[in-house]
């Protein structure tokens, strides 16, 4: 399905009336909107019985300045939520907010069982750690929509803070991958981007910077390990290694260094 880049959907034509308790919520949409908000949620049906998300995003921007650092932060849940987003100023370049209801996230939470192979209590549960962190990239506000209240989760993401990352890529790879992963792939991003060329390069990326970049300690290796692994099976990423030696001098006597691998990162998308 083709689906024109830029063009945003309200979400779902619909208004919801929550409680000052925020537990309860009842829907006051006029029978008009009610007709438009079924005929959209049979349309997400019928479109993405293979478990993708409905958006009418091409490239979906995912903000990269605070979060990523966070090791208890699972970004499966925070792509998600970029998916489902809708942006006001979608002419707008560099920094932006999107925004998506919590009643939204509830009609997807079925899916984001099924393709995450997580509970729906524990989705919830990361959601609500994703908003403890007290970004500002991830947040929960309340917005106005013909004179009604809805609670939503707003997603902030700064010129030079944020990757855009073709939607197909994300359901049929990215999704697939662990949260520690996706962490690395969107580091690798950066690191491989190329400003003349303005296009992604075989690069040397060094285990010490990935771990830096994703928050873990330098001991924690096999992370990086586990994490390439899943990103070249599924066809993210393509990784070179090398055996490097220095020509070194021990006791007067030309000798050679102990080899250490390198690694070299390709992007595949």
């Amino acid at each position: 399905m083709s689906i024109k880049s830029g063009f945003t959907m309200p979400d779902c034509l619909e208004t919801w009336c929550i409680s000052n308790e925020d537990t309860t919520c009842s829907q006051v949409d006029s029978p008009h909107e009610k007709n438009e908000e079924v005929q959209l949620v049979k349309q997400e049906e019928i479109l993405y019985e293979d478990l993708h998300f409905y958006t009418t995003q091409n490239y979906v921007p995912i903000p990269t300045k605070e979060l990523i650092l966070r090791t208890d932060c699972d970004f499966r849940i925070l792509i998600i939520v970029c998916i489902l987003s809708n942006v006001d100023m979608y002419m707008q370049a560099g920094d932006n907010v999107r925004y998506m209801s919590l009643s939204k996230f509830d009609r997807n939470l079925d899916r984001m069982h099924k393709l995450l192979g997580l509970s729906k209590k524990r989705i919830r549960n990361e959601l609500k750690k994703l908003l403890d962190q007290g970004s500002s990239e991830f947040s929960l506000v309340v917005r106005e929509y013909k004179g009604i209240t809805i609670h939503c989760i707003q997603v902030q993401y700064k010129a030079g803070g944020f990757v855009r990352v073709p939607i197909d890529d994300i359901h049929d790879k990215l999704l697939k991958c662990s949260s520690k992963a996706i962490k690395m792939f969107i580091n690798l991003l950066w690191l491989c981007w190329d400003r003349s060329s303005s296009s992604y390069i075989e690069t040397l990326v060094y285990q010490d910077t990935l771990l830096k970049n994703m928050g873990y300690k330098p001991s924690s290796r096999s992370i990086i390990t586990d994490a390439s692994k899943e990103l070249e099976h599924v066809g993210l990423i393509r990784i070179r290694r090398e055996y490097d030696c220095k020509t070194i001098v021990v006791d007067g006597e030309i000798s050679v260094s102990t080899p250490k691998k390198q690694c070299f990162y390709s992007i595949l998308i």
